[in-house]
């Protein structure tokens, strides 16, 4: 009930404001401000990749941790599956995200696999005319 009381003191105080505005030919300016909060949403999880790695323990923790690292809006961008034509730049992003994080043999792994389920997708992805969608 307070809140309601409130709320019409506000509008019979605003509409006060206009008419008064509007006798002395002065211009009124009305702002209604949103405060919204940023919710930093996704991981490395929410990647393809991350998804793949995560059935390797030991790399999935080295790999989330490079990925923790990326700014942003790179983390953004990965959250969303490649499209055609977008592999071989993508394998390469995680190319240089993962040599330097890795061991040979983690690495060698973790390309393998990120490649692996690219090669899953285009298969998913082929129509009955061979294209790609």
């Amino acid at each position: 009930m307070a809140n309601l009381i409130k709320d019409i003191k506000t509008t019979v105080n605003l509409f006060l404001d206009i008419r008064k505005s509007r006798k002395d030919g002065s211009e009124i300016v009305l702002e209604k401000k949103r405060v919204f909060p940023i919710i930093q949403t996704g991981g490395f999880y929410n990647t393809v990749e991350g998804c793949t790695l995560s059935w390797y323990k030991e790399i999935c923790d080295v790999a989330e941790a490079a990925f923790d690292e990326l700014p942003d809006e790179v983390k953004y961008e990965l959250q969303f599956a490649p499209k055609s034509g977008e592999f071989k730049d993508r394998v390469n992003l995680w190319r240089a995200i993962l040599k330097p994080v890795m061991t040979d043999i983690q690495y060698y792994t973790a390309i393998k696999a990120i490649i692996d389920w690219y090669i899953h997708i285009i298969k998913i992805r082929k129509t009955e005319d061979g294209s790609i969608i």
